[in-house]
């Protein structure tokens, strides 16, 4: 479990260390969380946002994965599906990484993983992820 009470919006992840798929709901605030994380890690806090356009700008996920987290969200995966893999779930073991895609297919990387579940919790003040 994570939780950012220090700014305007608070962040509360009920989940504890692993690898998670969120629900496949549109329009719940997993984009907005991961600008959240994004926004607070820029503040210094131990989390981190990466999406398809950090990909497309060759920011190198791997490298970031060297630091430590206690979150991390992965927005849009499906447009990058595969890459670091192995690094984020090696992260997940302790860390709450925390993964967002539009599909799976039968033949994805991602389907035989040990994953779980979790959606958002979307408020005025705050914003939670629960299973």
């Amino acid at each position: 479990m994570w939780e950012c009470k220090e700014y305007t919006i608070q962040i509360r992840v009920k989940l504890d260390n692993g690898f998670y798929f969120f629900d496949n709901e549109s329009a719940i605030g997993k984009t907005y969380l991961a600008k959240l994380i994004e926004k607070y890690s820029g503040y210094g806090e131990p989390v981190l946002a990466y999406s398809y356009k950090e990909f497309i700008q060759g920011i190198d996920l791997d490298k970031l994965l060297k630091n430590e987290y206690k979150v991390i969200v992965i927005d849009r995966y499906d447009m990058f599906e595969g890459y670091c893999l192995k690094a984020l779930y090696e992260k997940s073991k302790n860390s709450i990484v925390l993964v967002d895609l539009k599909y799976i297919t039968e033949k994805s990387s991602l389907v035989n993983l040990n994953a779980g579940w979790c959606t958002v919790v979307k408020e005025e003040d705050f914003i939670e992820v629960v299973s």
